[in-house]
């Protein structure tokens, strides 16, 4: 039967008399196949972040497709510039469902530890070998913050029991090149560092950061012992009747101009940068030195070629413990530049678009 259309005598779907319809439906599943490489990310991302917090009816088929099309990802896809500076942002796609950019590090600069609350974050490394090191807060009765005061500024901070992961160099060719956060378990925090002489990373963010629930925290890494120290420490400046030297914070000055150094967000070549979120206050410190069970990795890799490699972060099998310390000062240079590569828009046209068309 051919799909129905609208009768001009009286305005109501009737049976298709011409091909009109039918070659209109054609031309739009023409329009559909044509689709960029990153319009048809851009539109899987959307089905999978759109539903959030529910979970789309075909997710898991999605997420392999979505997977597939990310490890295909060039740098003629992006078409990104020589790096001038340090880090570099390039925003693709932004939304209040999911982010989408670029990120380009030149050798020897470190993305610093930040985390990713309540998200689900893909991570491409395009092009270059990036040092990626994980980590994944404590759990069970050690897992507490603590108050500690940080050396550096005299400011009080939080700390808490971390267990480090991967640890490793990784390849754009690599198999493991697709790294993956999963909101319900799992290392959330990583840092990246370039070792190759430039380094493309593409991101999916959703949810995108925000001020509210989901604000970007950066930390530092500390020893276990230095840990320790700084815990022990804390809770003598914050015990009753002390006055703590720490009440009031240092301004930092920062640089004026397109490499002006910032918190948490880029800024634009035109100088201009958005306000960053403000750190979680800390929380009443609680002296617990014991170092925590230390616990072997058994996980189970999935058959899936794609589950193999995404959960690569889950299982990289080490046990290190040491302690990550919130560094709202974190300064490193991100300079957002003009994106010229194949465009995302409009996805949420394709919402209900069958899988099998994209």
């Amino acid at each position: 039967m051919s799909p129905p259309c609208i009768n001009e005598s009286d305005s109501s779907p009737t049976t298709c008399c011409f091909p009109f319809c039918t070659e209109m439906e054609n031309r739009r599943t023409q329009s559909l196949m044509d689709m960029s490489h990153l319009q048809r990310i851009g539109v899987l991302a959307y089905q999978v972040f759109a539903a959030f917090p529910g979970r789309h009816p075909e997710a898991d088929a999605i997420l392999d497709r979505l997977c597939s099309l990310i490890r295909d990802v060039t740098l003629g896809h992006l078409k990104v510039k020589p790096a001038q500076y340090p880090v570099e942002y390039y925003p693709i796609y932004e939304s209040s469902v999911y982010t989408m950019c670029v990120f380009v590090l030149k050798r020897g600069t470190t993305m610093p530890t930040h985390d990713h609350p309540k998200m689900t974050v893909f991570s491409k490394i395009v092009s270059g070998d990036l040092h990626v090191r994980t980590y994944e807060f404590a759990k069970g009765s050690t897992a507490q913050a603590h108050a500690v005061v940080d050396p550096r500024t005299g400011d009080l901070v939080q700390a808490r029991p971390t267990k480090a992961g991967l640890n490793r160099i990784i390849s754009a060719s690599d198999p493991e090149s697709l790294l993956l956060i999963r909101p319900e378990g799992g290392p959330n925090m990583h840092s990246f560092t370039a070792v190759s002489e430039e380094v493309v990373l593409l991101d999916i963010i959703g949810p995108p950061y925000n001020s509210e629930d989901r604000p970007c925290t950066y930390f530092r890494e500390v020893s276990w012992d230095e840990g320790c120290k700084l815990v022990a420490m804390g809770v003598e400046a914050t015990a009753p009747g002390k006055k703590s030297k720490n009440k009031k914070k240092k301004k930092r000055r920062r640089a004026v101009g397109p490499e002006r150094k910032t918190d948490a967000m880029p800024i634009q070549e035109n100088g201009s940068a958005p306000n960053p979120c403000p750190p979680p206050p800390p929380s009443t410190p609680t002296l617990d030195l014991t170092p925590p069970p230390v616990r072997s990795s058994n996980t189970t890799i999935s058959n899936s070629s794609s589950e193999a490699s995404l959960d690569l972060l889950n299982t990289s099998g080490t046990d290190e413990m040491c302690w990550l310390v919130e560094d709202p000062d974190v300064d490193y240079r991100c300079v957002e530049r003009l994106y010229r590569g194949e465009p995302v828009a409009k996805v949420e046209r394709y919402a209900n678009v069958e899988l099998g068309i994209i």
